[in-house]
């Protein structure tokens, strides 16, 4: 053990580096390349891919594209890129997709009901 370089030993983002480095070509990709196994990145991503396949079928009707704030190939890049496993596109994903609730709730009907309540 006092042989092996300490950064084969521990990484930031990797605890166990060198268990890793020696599972490498045994262990899936997703394993390898998670932080931990409390990640929640991981089952955040995965639901978060679905909801995009289902998205991207029709970025056209998405609120940012109708109001001009971004373009549907621009979108279908990003998602494709963070579907294929970029780990840089996620926070731009999370904001885009707030980004399109909150116009949802800009341009939504409001309600007799939440009118009537309001006076």
């Amino acid at each position: 053990m006092l042989a092996v370089h300490p950064s084969m030993l521990w990484a930031p983002e990797h605890p166990r580096a060198l268990v890793l480095a020696a599972l490498a070509d045994v262990l899936p990709e997703a394993v390898l390349r998670r932080g931990t196994k409390s990640d929640l990145q991981a089952a955040f991503a995965r639901d978060l891919i679905r909801s995009l396949l289902v998205g991207m079928r029709d970025l056209d009707r998405w609120m940012l594209v109708r109001d001009g704030y971004a373009e549907p190939s621009s979108l279908r890049e990003i998602f494709e890129r963070f579907i294929e496993g970029s780990l840089t596109t996620g926070a731009l994903v999370r904001s885009l997709l707030r980004a399109e609730a909150l116009l949802r709730r800009v341009h939504a009907p409001v309600s007799y009901a939440a009118t009537a309540a309001s006076r």
